[in-house]
Order: C-alpha cells, then structure tokens, then sequence
C-alpha cells in the first residue's frame, strides 16, 4: 500500500516524465511552507528545460491561496497585490476607515464632520501595510526585482520574524508619500532561474539560502516528453484514459496535500513537533569546516523534520500528558534519515547542471591538452560528442563557463591566437557534501550501545517537567522504551510490537 507522499509522486510522474528527483524537492518544500521551518528551493538550468513546468505542476496540487507566483517584481508591487493596511497593533482597519468615511459623508454636523475626519487621519498616520508571509509558497517563475531579493533576505534565512521597511508610493492626489511596511512569517520560496546571477551583488549571501536542483536534460527525457505532449494535444478529452492512466489521480493527489498540511500543521502548532533521538551524532558529523555550513545544518534538519511530518501516521510517537491534555510526537526513524540524504544528494555550490557539465564535458575535453586550456568551441564540439544535444559556444560560456568561472572553478586569459575569445583552465576542483556516512555511523552508534535511544528518552523525560511521557507504535500499542531502537532502526517492526503486546 503507497503511502500519501507517493502516491502523489506517483501522479505527478505520469505529468513530469524522467523528473522524479526534482518533483520529490519541489513537494517538499512546498509541503514546508507549514512548518516552523520552511525550506527555499532554487531551481537552475538553461532555458527550456522543464523548470517552469515541473514547478507549475507540483504546485498546482497546494491550495490557491496558500501560493503567491511571482514574475519580475518589485517592494512595491508586491505591498500592492498582497499587503492590508493595520494599526500599531496590527489590527486590521478597511473595516474601520470604511466606517469612517460613510460616517463622514452622512454627517451634516461641521464641527463633528472636521472630528471624524481628524479621527480618520490619526487612523492611517499610524497605520503600516502588513503582508503575513506564513503558510505561504513564493513561486518567482521570473528573475524578481534585484531590490525584492533585498528586502527578503532576513526571511529567506529565517534571522527575523518580521522585518520594516519603507516605500515611496504615489497618493490619488499624485504627491509622494512614504509607507511602512510589516512582513510577518516566513514563506517556503522556489525560484526558477535561466540566468547567471553569480556576478550580482550580494548573490553569494542570497543563494545559501537555497536548496539548489536540476532538472534532468537528458535525450531521452526530451522524447518522453514529446510524446505526452503529442497524447495531450492529439486525444480528444473524451477519450480520458487514453489521455491519462489515472484520470482522477490530480483530485485525489490535491486531498492528500490537503491531508498532509493539517497533519503538518496540527503536529507543529507549538515548535518543533519532532524528536530526533540522533540528533547529536548527525550533528558532529555534518561538515562544519565554514560559516555557510551552518545553514546547510538547518537545511539537513529541516528536511529530516519534513519527511517525519509526512510519514507520522506510521511512525513511532512520544505521547506527552499534562494536566488531562495528551499531544503526540512523531519520532524520526532512520528511514527519514536516508530519504533527508538521497533528496539532498551530493549538494556543492553549483548546480547539478554545471557540476555535471564540468566532470563529464570540462574534464574529459582537457584531457588530452597539455597546458590543460580550450576555448568554448571546443568545448561545444566536446559537448555535442558527449551528449548528442546541439550548442553553440555562446550558449557553453553562457550555461556553463560563466558560473564555473565566478565560482572559483575555472580561471579565463585572452586567446593569443584570437583576441576576441577566451581560453579557460580549471584552477580548482567542486567541493561536493556527501551524507552517506551518516546513516552507518547511526548503524555502528546503535550496535555499540543497543539502548542509546532509551537513554535519549529518559533523558528527554528529565527534562519535561510536568509531562507524563511514554511511548507508542505506529499500530497506538504502548511500547517499552527499550524496543525502540530497533523499530526505528527498521528491524523486526512487527515482531518488535507483538512482544510487547506479549
């Protein structure tokens, strides 16, 4: 039986073809837009590769009011479409200004018309727009504008929970005047991007904020796709079958997201809703050799969160008692552990496509050189050879050198044979993070000492002052602490619950 998580994968793959990687990303994170900690996904490749679509579709299964897409837009733009105007105590006041206003335009009273219209003043003068970002999904299917990356930064990374800034705007009467603007909560955001914007001031800061994915541009993906699109557009509606194996696959997918988010929601309404018993192993082990991998840290975390939320219904649970008022606390599993390292995968600084390019293109062109430089058309020649797609050199130093350059991969000097171009050398190699050893150092962890995680929960039952706690299987039948390491660990499941029963 598929759980609700694939089973919407498994709709969303007859939609997506040879994606599957990148529709299991972009549902998560935007299944984190209802947690504490929201994830950020920025989605790179040339133009035409599938990005906007996949995105497209995915998301079109989230509720419609839960997401905001984007094109190119700016601070302003944005408190126009999405901002309320509240008070000092961020207390809506349409209802109040609209009051107001019928109030004036009935009263005859001079002295109480200049009263209420003084009131009315003093109402917007201490008013700010507010635009409440929380269980919300950003989509920029478009480069936004360059001073909106700005103004979101503290959202994107989580330091604020709401941030102040000013606008300029235009009144009816056309005078300049300056607004306050309040944004509350932070949103899961998914950026699509065609463009290199390494060279843009403060890009470094900005794209560490984000889990980076490709799609896949493989030959094969592209005539798989070709032949939905000819099925979609051939067969006539009538004939839905032909046109999709589960006609009713997208409501039902559309449910389960719907199921997932209350889930979600009900599990971490007060914080962190999950207990990880491994936290301090993966902790020691995630690298920490500079400032920037304490973000990758949150990412991992997150992540690991996400996937317990989702699977809850079948996991191990803390119950939690206190004053006649039980709550339940999925426990992570190692299953959420390797599913949180086969979605990161080999993360590095650069996207997968240009990490790609440069280990199976770059290397093997530079190969046979012995000052080890090539220009980009030969690089593009190597590129058709390589993978059957057809390039050009401007489109090589477009996708491809121009990133792997800014990135400290490659270095550039003037052709002597041709001033106009450029030779290229790798100067330095990509650092890829790998996870892998996580999961066996947990295994090891656990064959050293079988009752690790009983002595986690007692520890976490020293620290719950008031609270009655004990735990539960995913069948609800109280479990002694002791059997949960293995449980979790994802051995004898069913044997593990029938002795307990015993």
């Amino acid at each position: 039986m598929t759980t609700f998580i694939e089973d919407i994968e498994n709709y969303l793959d007859t939609e997506i073809v040879d994606d599957k990687d990148l529709v299991s990303i972009i549902l998560r994170v935007g299944l984190s837009a209802y947690t504490k900690n929201p994830l950020n996904l920025m989605v790179k490749a040339p133009s035409s590769e599938g990005k906007s679509y996949a995105v497209n579709q995915v998301i079109s299964l989230f509720p419609n009011e839960d997401v905001l897409f984007l094109g190119g837009m700016s601070p302003s733009a944005l408190i126009h479409e999405r901002g309320i105007i509240v008070d000092e105590n961020d207390h809506p006041i349409e209802d109040r200004v609209d009051t107001l206003d019928n109030e004036i335009r009935q009263c005859h009273d001079t002295n109480r018309k200049r009263e209420l219209e003084q009131q009315k003043r003093a109402l917007l003068n201490n008013s700010r727009n507010l635009i409440d970002m929380g269980g919300k999904i950003l989509v920029f299917l478009d480069t936004p504008d360059w001073n909106l990356w700005r103004k979101l930064k503290p959202i994107l990374s989580h330091d604020r929970e709401s941030i102040q800034f000013k606008v300029t705007d235009k009144t009816g009467k056309g005078t300049l005047m300056t607004k306050n603007t309040i944004i509350r909560g932070w949103p899961a955001v998914i950026y699509c991007s065609a463009k290199n914007e390494e060279g843009f001031p403060d890009w470094a800061e900005i794209e560490t904020r984000f889990l980076i994915a490709s799609p896949n541009t493989e030959i094969a993906k592209y005539k798989k796709a070709n032949h939905l699109t000819a099925t979609k557009q051939s067969i006539p509606h009538f004939a839905e079958t032909m046109l999709c194996s589960d006609p009713r696959g997208k409501d039902r997918s559309k449910c389960y997201v719907g199921l997932l988010k209350k889930m979600i929601c009900e599990i971490s309404q007060d914080g962190n809703g999950v207990y990880n018993p491994f936290y301090r192993i993966i902790a020691e082990l995630l690298p920490s050799n500079e400032g920037a991998m304490m973000r990758v840290a949150k990412q991992f975390f997150a992540l690991c969160n996400l996937e317990t939320f989702i699977n809850s219904y079948q996991r191990c649970k803390i119950v939690y008692e206190k004053d006649q008022t039980k709550k339940e606390c999925p426990i992570v599993s190692l299953h959420e552990i390797e599913r949180t390292i086969l979605l990161l995968g080999k993360p590095s600084h650069l996207p997968p496509d240009k990490v790609k390019f440069f280990e199976q293109v770059f290397e093997k062109a530079v190969a046979g050189k012995i000052d080890g430089e090539i220009t980009s058309a030969d690089l593009a020649v190597k590129y058709r050879e390589i993978t059957g797609k057809s390039t050009n050199p401007k489109k090589i130093l477009e996708n491809y050198l121009t990133p792997l350059y800014y990135a400290g991969v490659l270095a550039s000097r003037t052709n002597p044979n041709d001033a106009r171009g450029y030779l290229y050398k790798k100067i330095s190699d990509i650092i890829k993070r790998e996870f892998d050893y996580i999961r066996e150092k947990i295994i090891e962890q656990s064959k050293a000492d079988p009752l690790f995680v009983k002595t986690g929960i007692d520890e976490l039952e020293k620290h719950s002052t008031g609270y009655t706690l004990y735990i539960i299987d995913k069948g609800r039948n109280t479990l002694p602490k002791e059997h949960l390491q293995e449980i979790l660990l994802g051995q004898n499941q069913t044997n593990v619950t029938s002795s307990a029963q015993a």
